[in-house]
């Protein structure tokens, strides 16, 4: 038929997203399999209102600008991890990852953030790896089983 779009699949078929990244833009939280990423992000979030003075002292703007901030981390998080799984190409084509195609919009997106709310460069101890750090500071545990060891 002609000026019919094509669809591949059965009808109301949609591709399937993979990563949790896909999973947080959609829920606004991580898989349940993702949840040490969730105590990363609660993490942020108590920190920056740390930096701001306390949420006695956040404005409501400063507040929805550090919950959008939390999720931008939580999303850059995950990419990360899905890139150190499946690595930054995409089988025999060597096509890049998707996520890899938009994590410079959402780095971006976090540098913004954090000159909107003040919070410029800074010296730090070290620079970050965000999956080390997330493995170290916020391990994931098992009905019973530490993975810390």
């Amino acid at each position: 038929m002609a000026g019919t779009k094509g669809r591949s699949g059965p009808p109301g078929h949609t591709k399937r997203l993979s990563g949790g990244w896909h999973y947080l833009q959609k829920h606004g939280k991580p898989p349940k399999e993702r949840r040490h990423v969730s105590k990363y992000m609660e993490a942020v979030r108590h920190n920056l209102l740390e930096v701001l003075g306390g949420v006695e002292r956040a404005t409501p703007q400063a507040v929805l600008l550090i919950d959008a901030t939390v999720l931008t981390a939580g999303i850059v998080a995950l990419m990360w991890e899905h890139l150190a799984k499946e690595g930054a190409f995409l089988g025999p084509s060597n096509e890049v990852q998707p996520c890899l195609k938009t994590m410079g919009t959402y780095l971006n997106t976090l540098r913004l953030n954090l000159c909107s709310l003040g919070i410029d460069k800074r010296a730090g101890e070290e620079i970050l790896d965000i999956p080390t750090h997330i493995k170290e500071n916020y391990p994931v545990q098992v009905e019973g089983k530490d993975d810390t060891k």
